[in-house]
């Protein structure tokens, strides 16, 4: 039984020495390392790794210090697009196991190198929530009066270099987080809206700065609605000019034509009516009338004597005797 377990203890010895040993030869793997031993197998000593990123216009490399020891560490610059003749540029290193960083921003003439203004930034990654302006811990050759500026900038030039520096740490399974920068959130999108609402020195809640800004709002706000209303009223007016014109022209179309009168139809003339039956002293004229021509027909003489016709002139009633002449 002693035996056995004197064994064992001496076996739990060996593997404890030899754990010791391997541990003290082998490097802890860290975020840091792990970046470093990717881009020391991707690049050529003193090449970079450059990533573009469109939507701020920003290009940002990334390579490993020839440096080692404390010294060691891994080099971010992000070109900050200019007007013609100037560069400008910030710069930080990332270190093993460190939360702290020093940000360079310059800006120089490309045809000298003369640097026109530049400043330094030191912060906490765990202190920046991507919401604050970054404050200058030094500055060269800038204005009082345009500091401000110049550090609304330098903020969003570093936000889109840690989005950037995001997207391409995803690729071997790390983020910024990993190097310190824990809140990274939609705000490292590099807006200059997300920079501009983070307005500084707004004071109080009835102070003249928030009253200003308050002001600014509400006069945007007015203006957007008059210009939207503008809008709609010009575009109802159009609509009111082509639609009225497609009427006019769809009016006058359907209009009927005015048709010409036709001729009336010849209506036949209506038959005569039979005279009304006559008084009796017509009737007698006519009686009279008929018998004399049947007189005459029926004497030779007489008819030979009125064979051009007889008129009568008058008849006169003579003592109940009708005369008559011709």
């Amino acid at each position: 039984m002693k035996k056995i377990v004197s064994i064992l203890l001496l076996l739990c010895t060996v593997v404890t020495l030899c754990i010791s040993f391997t541990s003290c030869d082998t490097e802890t793997v860290t975020p840091y390392t792990r970046l470093r031993d990717h881009l020391n197998s991707e690049l050529k000593p003193g090449q970079s790794m450059q990533m573009k990123n469109p939507t701020a216009k920003v290009v940002v490399d990334i390579w490993p210090n020839v440096s080692e020891g404390e010294d060691e560490s891994i080099r971010v610059r992000t070109t900050i697009p200019m007007e013609a003749g100037y560069k400008g540029y910030i710069e930080f290193q990332l270190y093993n196991g460190s939360t702290e960083y020093k940000i360079d921003y310059v800006i120089y003439e490309t045809k000298n190198n003369k640097i026109e203004h530049s400043a330094t930034i030191e912060m906490k990654a765990a202190d920046y929530t991507g919401n604050e302006i970054l404050p200058f811990a030094s500055v060269n050759k800038i204005p009082v009066a345009d500091e401000y500026n110049r550090r609304m900038d330098v903020t969003a030039v570093f936000n889109a270099t840690l989005w950037t520096l995001d997207g391409y740490l995803h690729k071997i399974h790390l983020s910024v987080a990993d190097f310190g920068f824990v809140n990274l959130s939609n705000k490292y999108l590099a807006s200059d809206t997300d920079i501009n609402t983070a307005e500084e020195n707004l004071g109080g809640i009835f102070s003249a700065e928030r009253f200003a800004y308050a002001g600014q709002m509400l006069l945007l706000g007015i203006g957007m609605v008059f210009l939207v209303l503008a809008i709609l009223w010009m575009v109802l007016i159009i609509f009111a000019k082509t639609m009225g014109g497609a009427e006019k022209k769809s009016a006058k179309a359907d209009k009927p034509v005015k048709a010409e009168p036709k001729p009336a139809p010849k209506v036949a003339p209506a038959p005569v009516a039979a005279p009304a039956p006559a008084t009796s002293d017509d009737a007698i004229v006519a009686a009279i009338t008929a018998a004399i021509a049947m007189t005459i027909e029926s004497d030779p003489a007489l008819s030979s004597q009125f064979a051009g016709g007889f008129r009568v002139v008058s008849f006169k009633k003579k003592s109940g005797k009708t005369s008559w002449n011709h």
